[in-house]
């Protein structure tokens, strides 16, 4: 089998807000009224007071404006002047015509938007929202839900018209280290809205959305949805794991799908039930963000078929109590390059740091899971299939690839296939399994999985105390392909159940588990010396060391040693690799001059000494 190499590349594009636009200075002083005076005024403040705005520029180039402080602070930027409320655009140009520039209002009409007064008109603004122009104030004290909502509800509708994110669409805008208190969801309905701050989330100087209320969303992707959804820069802070049903972001619905959202460098942290639960979403793409310390980091209850890609990528998932991510159905999911460190909580087979678990339709089919680094979780990757439910005739979970993943100190399974067909598991690297929690099966293939390959793995660093195997196979387990696997320590190589079938089984060996060699197993040729031996042999067909002691005379050049696999016939002659270790001139090397499916021979470019001893090791693979 040829060594399977994945290049994975993801371009997400950067995203961000229009530039703010360039005021005019407005008279030294201005009096407006909202618009409660008419009965319009339909969100925040609708406080019915005047207020005295006045300019406080510092100079020509940066003009601030500052309220009364009754109310609502204006922004710093110099952009943001006045603020206004109006249900229709008529009303608006009715009680405040235009004719002071920089004025902001929003409409609710069939014309819903944000409105700018140029001076001589009033005229659409594109683009952008600041949620502090909405009477937000990101304090960490004042519950801010109906502003930033307030904010989201003067965006347009999405007709179907609508630039996408990145080519003119809306974004709301979260200023640099607020902390914004929500008790009810953020809606953004039919809208195509990206959520960001001005910076990266790196601490203080991140944005939070804080939600107090543990069975309601952050922000709720999930009614009236226009597709795309962008979020990043952002610290989503819950409720407290497990204390209720909210999420950190929802996006789809059983109504409808939406595609191609970006969820990008975040930091979520004690969500109550999952940090992004997608119900119905396609062509995602989950890069960079932090998931830590809640229920799941992303559940997956459904993709629909077909889909082109969806990615979960570099990402950090920690202390997930049930799954840093779980998927219930869909396909052509890429889950690369992330971290997983204590995942899963209970230590049993149910939980884990990655869990494909048919819970819907369709089928789990073409999942990649490659390049990732999981760390002391319960489990790292289940396959549950489902076997026998109303679910599925077939596995629930077909053809999913676990290639090049790195894994230290699991504590049950690597991987648990539970009615899983098709799975490939290739070149991945287990260390140092924990022995604290019971048996313990690097590769656990049970119940009806069909199909499986495992070629390449290694598995090592095993306590003396641990029961259990590097491979187990099930009773029911079918056409299972095992080649150039390296099972080492004290961990039984495999478990093979009666019913169990193996396709080409002659050419597995394994180091633990197969049978020892021995010094009858080894030939010398005469340039050893007439009465060299072969001793400290130890291992397998698989990976072993050997020692030979040079004695008596007639030592001569590039002597040879045959040895002959103990446990049979390879079917195809196996690659092998052999290393000087010990001994005199170490850096005389050994090479292989001839392999079989039955023997090799290994030649050693030098002439040995009377009396020396020289130690090799070599592993085989094929």
């Amino acid at each position: 089998m040829r060594h399977l190499l994945l290049k994975i590349t993801l371009l997400i594009a950067m995203l961000g807000g229009l530039a703010a636009p360039v005021f005019a200075a407005p008279p030294p002083r201005v009096t407006v009224r909202d618009s409660t005076a008419t009965g319009s005024c339909l969100t925040f403040p609708c406080l019915n007071k005047i207020y005295d705005v006045w300019n406080n520029a510092q100079s020509q180039s940066e003009q601030q404006y500052t309220d009364d402080r009754a109310a609502y602070q204006f922004s710093e930027r110099g952009d943001r002047p006045v603020r206004l409320y109006s249900n229709t655009l008529a009303a608006l140009n009715a009680a405040y015509p235009p004719g002071i520039v920089g004025r902001l209002a929003r409409v609710t009409d069939g014309i819903r938007g944000i409105w700018k007064d140029t001076g001589m008109a009033w005229v659409s603004v594109t683009g952008y929202a600041d949620v502090r122009d909405f009477g937000a104030k990101g304090d960490g004290v004042t519950d801010d839900t109906t502003a930033i909502q307030a904010a989201i509800d003067g965006i347009p509708l999405y007709s179907g018209a609508t630039p996408a994110i990145g080519t003119g669409g809306w974004t709301v805008y979260l200023n640099s280290g607020g902390v914004y208190l929500l008790s009810d969801s953020l809606k953004p309905g039919v809208r195509r809205i990206a959520f960001t701050s001005e910076s990266p989330v790196n601490g203080a100087a991140g944005t939070t959305l804080k939600q107090t209320n543990a069975n309601k969303d952050i922000i709720d992707y999930s009614t009236g949805h226009a597709d795309t959804l962008s979020v990043s820069n952002i610290v989503f802070w819950g409720a407290g794991s497990g204390t209720g049903i909210g999420n950190g972001i929802t996006i789809g619905s059983a109504g409808g799908t939406v595609y191609d959202s970006i969820i990008r460098d975040n930091w979520f942290v004690n969500i109550p039930n999952a940090a992004i639960y997608l119900k119905n979403a396609a062509d995602y793409k989950i890069v960079g963000n932090g998931l830590e310390i809640s229920k799941y980091g992303v559940y997956i209850e459904g993709l629909p078929a077909n889909t082109d890609e969806n990615t979960i990528a570099g990402n950090t998932l920690y202390g997930l109590t049930e799954a840093g991510v779980f998927v219930g159905g869909g396909d052509n999911l890429n889950i690369i390059g992330n971290q997983f460190g204590f995942n899963g909580g209970t230590h049993d087979n149910t939980r884990g740091a990655i869990v494909l678990r048919k819970s819907g339709t369709p089928a789990i089919r073409s999942t990649l899971i490659s390049a990732n680094q999981f760390k002391a979780n319960t489990n790292d990757i289940i396959l549950d299939g489902v076997a026998g439910s109303s679910l599925s005739g077939n596995s629930g979970v077909l053809e999913t690839s676990i290639v090049g993943n790195q894994s230290d100190r699991v504590y049950r399974r690597f991987v648990l296939c539970d009615d899983a067909n098709g799975t490939r598991l290739i070149d991945n690297t287990i260390t140092s399994p924990d022995q604290d929690f019971g048996d313990y099966n690097a590769f656990d293939i049970t119940t009806t999985s069909d199909g499986t390959i495992l070629f390449g793995n290694s598995v090592s660093g095993v306590a003396s105390n641990l029961p259990g195997y590097g491979l187990s196979l099930g009773a029911s387990t079918t056409n299972t392909t095992i080649g150039s696997n390296l099972f080492t320590g004290s961990l039984g190589a495999v478990s093979i159940a009666a019913g169990a079938t193996l396709l080409n089984p002659t050419n597995t060996r394994f180091s633990a588990g197969g049978t020892a060699l021995v010094a009858g197993d080894v030939a010398l040729s005469a340039g050893w010396g007439t009465t060299a031996s072969v001793s400290a042999i130890s291992g397998t067909d698989q990976r072993f060391e050997l020692t030979i002691t040079s004695a008596g005379t007639g030592q001569g050049a590039n002597p040879t040693a045959t040895i002959t696999w103990k446990d049979g016939s390879w079917g195809t002659a196996p690659f092998i690799i052999c290393q000087r270790t010990t001994g005199s001139q170490p850096t005389v090397g050994a090479r292989v001059t001839s392999r079989s499916a039955t023997a090799f021979t290994m030649t050693w470019d030098g002439t040995p000494i009377a009396a020396e001893t020289y130690s090799f090791v070599c592993q085989s693979m094929g």
